[in-house]
């Protein structure tokens, strides 16, 4: 099997004891709504507020701008009870590291995709 794919294992052989950079994995920083059921059973849900208000946001502006979205905003499916009553919405700042791996994110409309 190896012979079939020597000049692939050669290259990785090069890669690995040559070193390659490969950047460091992280997510994007910003402003997350953290998704909690009030029953405490199911682990937080993270959702990214939309993109075109990242830039502008301070903490002051953010709770605004949340406490105003929070109305009409979606919610995620609490796993336990089957519906999205229990979730309540609290706003974080996370940096990259802490965001690493969230996908869920508020489109334009507020709903949540991903």
């Amino acid at each position: 099997m190896i012979r079939e794919n020597i000049a692939a294992v050669q290259k990785m052989a090069e890669r690995y004891y040559g070193g390659v950079e490969v950047a460091p994995r992280t997510g994007t920083p910003g402003w997350y709504v953290r998704f909690a059921c009030n029953g405490g059973r199911q682990n937080p849900v993270l959702v990214r507020l939309p993109e075109y208000l990242q830039r502008e946001l301070t903490e002051d502006r953010a709770q605004m701008f949340w406490g105003n979205m929070k109305r009409t905003a979606g919610k995620p499916v609490c796993n336990q009870h089957r519906n999205s009553n229990c979730m309540v919405g609290e706003l974080v700042k996370l940096n990259a590291q802490e965001a690493l791996g969230i996908t869920k994110r508020f489109d334009d409309g507020f709903q949540i995709e991903g």
